[in-house]
């Protein structure tokens, strides 16, 4: 989901249905089902049943004749916010009836009949005792001609953001004629847009063109500081609204607008706590309340074309503190290819209390920095369930509602790498409990002076590098450098051969080591040592694992591998020959000149244990008298 549909996320169950329409499809809208009771192939199920019944006509807005054999659909919304559908073909006098519905006041009902590729509708709700309801949808032919548009007003809202100011101008544009003006997709190349407006010089900085909430997406489309209206737009007025941002100076914003057509009456809206914006001409007018907030209007009467609408506004103190807001934990995938550096960021916050945390002004309750130069914006549902929106300076401005307890959202962007690599500077605009960053491994080398290594993550096809910090401060900047390793020149021959033999021989020295002799009780006391040495042995066995899986997947460089490796295995065989020495009883020298039974004086072999006349054990080497001497 991407920004230009900010706006448009709301609780409103219009905007809903519109949504279920898209979905749908204008192709399948107009083949009929073949049950007045079924619905196309869209995963959609039927509506509720009940005892009610929609009856109604659909009939041309120029002499009221019925358009019959148009297909109709009916779309539903219940509680449980499960949304229901059904088909069917209207009569030849246009005449169509959906029965066997639920008459719960609480589920919403939308009529859609499209025609000339436009989409019309009613919408129908059962009042307490009502089991049927009527309507009649007019429907209209289509001109691409936007020169009899009038413009009926103007309303700039602004909104204090993190660095700046959010502005949302709503343009009422009122069509006089008996068609529904639009220009098809596939002419808007060829084709003047129906109405178009400039934005303001910098320091205005557009995020995206985002039509009003009862219009179809795709009707605005920005081209570079042109903010273009294809429509479609049904006979009678009608809301366009986008939004941009503007940066504020020391704290002061100063805003300019022109406008190409005769606009009947403007307004500026500020938040009725804020400052109350300053302006020429600007008299006050009557508050104004849009989404549950009250909003101070300053007016101004007819406007030619070309006319400024010029005024400044105090913006200082725009960062509201919510003392119920935490954020705990930030975790983030980032992967780096030739062109760009995907990442993709999931947020948990904890909000103290039982009710959700709404921001108490126009200010927003949190401000996020994103990094210079990302693009590719996109938000999961939740985020805007929580009204995020872009503001000034390159952040996001996050101003709720936020549900109590634990609650999160995620974003994704790209960042454009350069050929040496990537640095990815992130700061996240408030205290942050803890961050963590897995990096997929392909082949990158990731350098960082804030987060510390931790052991690397694996799933089943890949292996991700994993860094950690804690207590990340509001002003602070987390830096990480990704570079892409050169890929790895295999070892000469020799070096490799020699590698595979030592580490071969060091495993049968490792596997025949069990077997060897087992020793006397008498040796026990070097049992401890013999415990330790093998300890070190297994620990220099598992460095050089790791740092074959650094050589493997490129991080280290094969001089730099080679010198490590030899010294590591040097080591191992160092330990593993003290180990086998030490396994060695100790035997007391036996003199062989003198070697005789103590007890029958008979001649002893040099290793005898045992006197071969008399069996007498041999514990000591015989007396010499030179020696007592």
């Amino acid at each position: 989901m991407s920004l230009s549909r900010v706006r448009r996320r709301n609780a409103a169950t219009l905007a809903f249905v519109f949504a279920t329409v898209l979905l749908a499809g204008s192709a399948a809208a107009q083949s009929p089902a073949a049950s007045p009771h079924g619905n196309l192939d869209t995963g959609v199920g039927d509506v509720p049943a009940g005892e009610g019944a929609i009856r109604g006509r659909v009939v041309h807005r120029v002499d009221g004749r019925g358009a019959g054999d148009l297909p109709i659909r009916l779309f539903s919304l219940g509680h449980d916010g499960r949304p229901g559908m059904r088909d069917q073909t209207t009569t030849s006098d246009g005449a169509f009836r959906f029965e066997s519905l639920s008459t719960d006041p609480g589920t919403v009902y939308l009529v859609l009949v499209q025609y000339d590729e436009i989409p019309f509708t009613s919408r129908i709700a059962f009042g307490p005792g009502e089991s049927e309801r009527t309507t009649e949808i007019e429907i209209a032919d289509t001109r691409s001609d936007g020169t009899a548009i009038e413009v009926a007003a103007v309303r700039v809202r602004l909104d204090r953001g993190c660095t700046g100011v959010r502005v949302t101008e709503t343009h009422v544009l009122r069509n006089p004629t008996n068609f529904v003006l639009n220009v098809p997709t596939g002419e808007r190349e060829a084709q003047s847009a129906l109405y178009w407006t400039k934005l303001p010089e910098p320091p205005a900085v557009a995020d995206s063109a985002t039509p009003g909430r009862s219009m179809p997406e795709g009707s605005l489309e920005q081209r570079g500081d042109t903010i273009a209206f294809f429509g479609p737009l049904h006979p009678g007025e009608h809301a366009v609204e986008f939004s941009y941002s503007v940066s504020s100076d020391a704290g002061l914003v100063a805003l300019e607008r022109r406008f190409e057509r005769p606009i009947a009456a403007a307004s500026v809206l500020t938040f009725e706590s804020a400052p109350v914006a300053q302006g020429a001409s600007l008299r006050r007018g009557a508050d104004v309340t849009i989404d549950g907030r009250r909003y101070a209007a300053l007016e101004r009467g007819p406007l030619a074309p070309g006319t400024p609408l010029a005024f400044e506004w105090d913006v200082r103190e725009t960062t509201a503190h919510a003392a119920r807001l935490s954020v705990q934990e930030a975790t983030m995938w980032l992967e780096l290819d030739d062109a760009a550096l995907d990442v993709r960021e999931q947020y948990a916050f904890d909000v103290s209390g039982g009710a959700p945390l709404r921001t108490e002004s126009d200010a927003p309750l949190l401000c996020l920095p994103l990094p210079a130069g990302a693009e590719g914006l996109r938000f999961s549902a939740e985020a805007f369930a929580m009204g995020i929106e872009p503001a000034a300076g390159g952040a996001l401005a996050l101003r709720g509602p936020i549900p109590p307890g634990r609650s999160g959202f995620a974003l994704s962007y790209l960042l454009r790498s350069e050929a040496d690599g990537v640095r990815f500077d992130r700061a996240f605009g408030t205290h942050l409990s803890r961050l963590s960053i897995f990096i997929a491994d392909t082949g990158v080398l990731a350098t960082t002076d804030r987060l510390h290594r931790r052991r690397p993550a694996r799933t089943s096809d890949r292996s991700f590098i994993h860094l950690e910090g804690f207590e990340i401060d509001a002003d602070e900047t987390v830096r990480v450098d990704l570079a892409a390793l050169e890929p790895r020149q295999p070892l000469p021959r020799g070096a490799a051969v020699g590698f595979v033999t030592a580490a071969a021989l060091l495993s049968v020295v490792f596997l025949i080591a069990p077997l060897r002799t087992p020793r006397s009780k008498s040796e026990s006391a070097g049992e401890a040592e013999a415990e330790v040495r093998v300890g070190e042995r297994e620990a220099v066995y598992a460095a050089i694992r790791d740092l074959d899986d650094d050589f493997e997947t490129g991080k280290i460089s094969d001089a730099d591998h080679a010198v490590m490796l030899a010294e590591l295995r040097a080591t191992a065989a160092e330990l593993v020959r003290q180990e086998r020495e030490g396994d060695r009883p100790a035997t007391p020298a036996v003199d062989t000149a003198s070697a005789t039974c103590a007890r029958c004086q008979a001649s002893l072999a040099a290793d005898a244990r045992f006197c071969s006349q008399c069996g007498t054990p041999v514990t000591a080497p015989p007396a010499n008298p030179e020696a007592s001497a």
